[in-house]
């Protein structure tokens, strides 16, 4: 069966990752700094045409380009490759000391080890992707965008002085043009490179939709704007009832309320937005008293990180255990007067984090003596197990947060372990050979139940060694 999508391979983990997130942070200011096109944000977006005056002949549009990631060629053939293309910015622009003494070829080199060693298992199967470079590498928002600085280069040269504004997010372009057709700009976009082919949206009555914006051509030759939400969005934020804290429901509320304001170009702009994110979060649960107070608080100026004394304020991130504690943690720290000078924070575990299992080392040793002497891995940790005499089958139950390794190593070492002093009974020196050990119960992480799991074991095997005492 073909599957048909976008390639999405998580790269988090790759050998090659923290060499991608290197690389970032130092063509990141480059892109800032020497993109003039580049848009950070919508906000970005609304600066450079919030007091635009269009004139009679003037058009814009919007172009986006299909399947950016996985059409950009990372090597040469008749046209520039992404490793080559980045290259030659990150010399042209370069000013970072970290990487004055590197070469042109070692930096390609870099590059291209980078978007290379990606791979993702499915099904004990290795896969690589063959063409494009991979949406989840840390690497490739950044140089997607060098490499599309490259190409609008070459779209404005040829264009002229037709085109009057050109400013882009990653591949969503917006474009004012005169005198010529938003075809024939389209044309001239996808006879710049083969691999890269770009698609138009024309304004209809005067009026686009651009990143998450609703554009339109007002009586004064100017734009107006307001929340634009696609009609294929869902609809669905986090419900009301949902295991988090109420005040992150509450601050992602607030936060929504404030982006609809800021991204109003008059009151009823405004408010078209507020009426937009009113009735999306009553839809997912949210109480009518809730949203009021929202959107009144959304409205009031945002509050500082800076106390009145001109201290910054400290962010303090907490646990969250119920709804209960974390007021109760807030009207101590408000009594205290110390909300003038930090903020509280809680975070909770995703759902994923609480019924994943954790990753275990697993022992990569050969011929490993610990291994050897029980029944299991010696890199469990936080589990009850047993140990057992070789020589007079007496047995041992206990439990430990650490390795085995380590708890193994410790009773045949220390003098206190009721294992070292029976074993000792028997030779002068208690070696890893005289036992024979297994883990009885694993993935205990809470302290409290692997004590009392420990317990019940005691009570039903009553082992020997443990109340030799």
């Amino acid at each position: 069966m073909l599957l048909i999508g976008r390639p999405i391979v998580a790269c988090v983990d790759s050998p090659t990752s923290t060499l991608a997130s290197l690389l970032t942070s130092v063509l990141q200011p480059l892109v800032v700094n020497c993109v003039p096109a580049h848009l950070t944000s919508t906000s970005h977006f609304l600066e450079n045409i919030r007091d635009y005056h269009l004139e009679e002949n003037h058009r814009f549009v919007s172009f986006d380009v299909v399947n950016l990631y996985g059409s950009i060629p990372l090597e040469d053939s008749c046209f520039p490759g992404l490793i080559s293309i980045v290259t030659e910015f990150f010399f042209a622009n370069n000013g970072n000391p970290m990487f004055e003494a590197i070469s042109r070829p070692d930096f390609a080199e870099l590059l291209r080890m980078v978007f290379t060693s990606d791979t993702v298992k499915i099904k004990d199967s290795h896969f690589h992707q063959t063409s494009g470079i991979q949406m989840g590498n840390g690497a490739s928002v950044v140089c997607a965008v060098i490499f599309m600085d490259f190409i609008e280069k070459n779209i404005l040269q040829v264009a002229g002085d037709k085109i009057k504004l050109w400013v882009r997010f990653i591949d969503d372009i917006f474009c004012i043009f005169e005198r010529a057709d938003a075809n024939d700009i389209l044309n001239i976009c996808n006879d710049i490179h083969p691999s890269i082919s770009f698609t138009v949206e024309h304004a209809v009555d005067n009026s686009l939709a651009f990143l998450d914006v609703f554009l339109q051509r007002n009586s004064n030759n100017g734009f107006s704007f307001s929340l634009y939400s696609k009609p294929s969005h869902s609809g669905h934020v986090l419900p009301w009832k949902s295991h988090h804290v109420r005040s992150l429901l509450i601050n992602v509320l607030i936060n929504e309320f404030r982006r609809a304001l800021a991204l109003g170009s008059d009151h009823l702009h405004k408010e078209k937005g507020i009426e937009m994110i009113r009735q999306r979060f009553a839809s997912n649960g949210y109480p009518p008293n809730v949203l009021k107070r929202c959107e009144w608080k959304a409205r009031l100026p945002a509050t500082r990180s800076v106390s009145a004394a001109g201290e910054k304020r400290v962010f303090l991130s907490l646990p969250f255990q119920s709804e209960q504690q974390a007021r109760a943690i807030r009207s101590s720290a408000r009594k205290c007067g110390l909300t003038q000078h930090m903020s509280l924070n809680f975070y909770s575990k995703t759902l994923a984090r609480i019924l994943k299992p954790k990753k275990e080392k697993l022992c990569t040793k050969t011929n490993c003596k610990f291994c050897e002497a029980g029944q299991g891995d010696c890199w469990t940790k936080e589990c009850v197990y047993l140990i057992k005499c070789l020589t007079c089958d007496s047995f041992y139950i206990g439990e430990t947060k650490r390795t085995m390794r380590s708890r193994l190593r410790e009773h045949m070492s220390s003098e206190s372990s009721l294992v070292h002093e029976h074993l000792k009974s028997h030779s002068r020196s208690p070696k890893l050979d005289d036992i024979r050990w297994n883990v009885i119960h694993a993935r205990l992480d809470n302290w409290s139940l692997r004590r009392r799991v420990e317990l019940s074991e005691i009570q039903k095997r009553n082992p020997d060694i443990n109340v030799q005492r």
